[in-house]
């Protein structure tokens, strides 16, 4: 059996938690780059797997520096291992059928997000916040793109996301803070690049509901997938004479969008 392999992984030997989910992830993706055991797509599947064992991981009260110890020993753990080995082999076959079951599966919910193939209207990542507002990611053109929904019809002006400015401030750093709202010396903000009606509709021929749709450049999605996953990040909506604040943990952002990957 595959947890054979990394039993020498610090909590691997637990039983199925995120420590240990994350040891197995971490190894099978380092077997694979060196041993090209999956295709492609499959691939990326598994690393996005990697991402999501972490970002729980994290969530659960592991530091940074206890994940990049762990995942180092899942990858010496596997360096040595013939890539003809039949553990390895074993695993690989077992990934790869579950994958292929993923594909006949419209939607998936994830920490903090429900990802969707497709639906009665153009989103395709979903947080619903409280008052209404819907955030995450619409189809747009031959992709996805990152936007954020108002509830209502009501004068709007314009909007940001306001995420942490990796080149002044470590992830703990805005952790620490998020419950004061962003801190303007820690966080940078990207603009919407364009403004709609809203998408939201209960079903697909039925109208949408009345409010503004912001869509942000394809950076946002980016910038999103990069931070860490306990991370909160804020859209901001300016009306006259006050600011509408949107929070949203980052949580499990980057494998919801590799759900819908090609």
């Amino acid at each position: 059996m595959f947890e054979v392999l990394i039993a020498s992984v610090a909590g691997a030997r637990s039983s199925a938690g995120p420590a240990r989910i994350h040891a197995e992830r971490v190894a099978m993706a380092a077997a694979d780059r060196r041993c090209r055991l999956l295709s492609d797509r499959d691939r990326r599947r598994l690393e996005a797997g990697v991402v999501q064992a972490r970002s729980a991981l994290m969530r659960a009260g592991g530091s940074e520096a206890a994940a990049d110890a762990q995942a180092a020993e899942a990858r010496r753990a596997v360096a040595l291992k013939p890539c003809s080995d039949p553990v390895l082999l074993a695993e690989a076959a077992r990934l790869r059928d579950s994958f292929a079951a993923l594909d006949g599966v419209s939607q998936m919910d994830f920490a903090g997000w429900t990802a969707r193939r497709w639906g009665a209207d153009a989103w395709r990542i979903v947080h619903d916040a409280p008052g209404g507002a819907r955030a995450g990611m619409i189809a747009a053109g031959s992709g996805l793109a990152v936007a954020v929904e108002t509830p209502d019809a009501t004068s709007v002006r314009s909007a940001r996301l306001v995420l942490r400015d990796s080149a002044r401030a470590r992830p703990n750093e805005l952790i620490a803070l998020s419950a004061a709202g962003p801190a303007p010396a820690l966080t940078r903000a990207i603009w919407a690049a364009e403004r709609r009606p809203a998408e939201s509709r209960p079903r697909i021929k039925a109208p949408p509901r009345a409010g503004h749709l912001f869509v942000f450049p394809a950076e946002a999605a980016d910038a999103l997938a990069r931070l860490d996953p306990r991370e909160p990040v804020w859209f901001e909506i300016d009306r006259p004479g006050r600011v509408e604040r949107i929070r949203v943990t980052v949580a499990d952002f980057a494998p919801a969008r590799a759900f819908l990957a090609p």
